[in-house]
């Protein structure tokens, strides 16, 4: 598959809800993404799609992954 962020390679893995998607990519590391996000993020440029992880990181738990969520 391809990253919703970075748009290089990714592989799907196990979510921890079922409405979202796990995604591990070497580049941007593993992160979860709502069904909302994954809907929106191909239509961002890859700034704004960098910065969604990036501030998805800063509120990440220590230990969770990050959740780009809602992108409206």
């Amino acid at each position: 598959m391809k990253c919703p962020i970075c748009e290089g390679p990714a592989t799907l893995i196990e979510p921890e809800k079922p409405d979202q998607k796990a995604v591990h990519c070497d580049r941007c590391g593993e992160y979860r993404v709502s069904a909302e996000a994954a809907d929106t993020l191909p239509k961002l440029t890859p700034h704004r799609r960098l910065q969604a992880l990036r501030y998805a990181e800063t509120l990440a738990p220590p230990g969770r992954r990050p959740f780009v969520a809602g992108l409206g």
